[in-house]
């Protein structure tokens, strides 16, 4: 377990690969966007990772954020916190309305404990790089039976603009959540969060996209999601240390954890 500061136990955070969270302090357990990986994935998780949960919440709509949820809750009733297009589409899926909650950029609430912001996030766009990478790549033809799923469920599971960002705080603590690396223009973002988390995958310019994040943000502590090959072809195992090298240069007071998948970082 990585400690940022081991004297004092607060909250618990578990990276479970993908963009996936659990965020626990004495009141109780939140997932963000539960995903088990595909054949192949750097990190095989299970869904009986997922069920320690006493709410989830949701970023966007897009299959490695959303897809899973459907299955816990036929397993384990949670209370789900998403926009409308993952409301949609959860229901179409068989989830009870009860048990969805709506949420918009600009509400407050409370779950587990924890006071929620949502704020108004931008999905990174695949740039035609990117895209003739992953296309001449002999991981298509290596994963295809991925590749013909992945083109199922994200049919079935679109995004339509509405990613979000999530604020949790816990006793003074400040987390932020990124579901994609896209920040709004027209959204005010409090700066000097505690612990930012920023996937970290989509684009063929990821350091010039996360330089823009941090920017903005200022936050104190940055650690790494979505960095980690969890449903290829699509996906990729991304280098960090250009990354690493940008905080250097430019941002030396942020530290940066790149989590192991399945162990905890303790914030006090």
């Amino acid at each position: 377990m990585e400690d940022i500061r081991k004297d004092i136990e607060g909250i618990r955070i578990t990276w479970l690969g993908t963009a996936s969270l659990r965020l626990e302090n004495k009141e109780g357990t939140v997932l963000i966007d539960p995903f088990v990986e595909m054949n192949g994935a750097e990190n095989r998780n299970d869904r009986k990772d997922f069920l320690s949960g006493d709410a989830i919440l949701i970023t966007h709509g897009h299959l490695d954020h959303l897809s899973l949820v459907p299955v816990l809750e036929g397993i384990r009733r949670m209370p789900v916190y998403c926009t409308e297009t993952p409301e949609q589409t959860l229901y179409r899926h068989g989830v009870e309305a009860s048990l969805v909650h709506r949420i918009r950029p600009g509400e407050r609430f409370r779950v587990c404990g924890f006071d929620v912001r949502v704020y108004a996030g931008v999905h990174i766009h695949f740039d035609g790089k990117l895209v003739r990478k992953k296309l001449l790549s002999v991981r298509v033809f290596r994963y295809r039976r991925n590749l013909g799923r992945i083109l199922r469920l994200h049919l079935q599971y679109p995004e339509h603009r509405e990613t979000v960002l999530y604020e949790l705080s816990w006793q003074g603590v400040r987390i932020q959540v990124m579901g994609s690396l896209g920040l709004s223009e027209n959204e005010d973002y409090r700066e000097g969060a505690d612990l930012l988390c920023l996937p970290y995958q989509g684009s063929s310019a990821l350091e010039e996209h996360a330089r823009e994040v941090l920017l903005r943000l200022r936050p104190k502590a940055v650690l790494l999601t979505h960095f980690d090959d969890a449903y290829p072809p699509v996906s990729d195992t991304v280098e960090t240390e250009g990354l690493e090298r940008l905080l250097q240069r430019e941002f030396r007071e942020i530290r940066l954890i790149i989590p192991d998948a399945g162990k905890q970082v303790r914030l006090p």
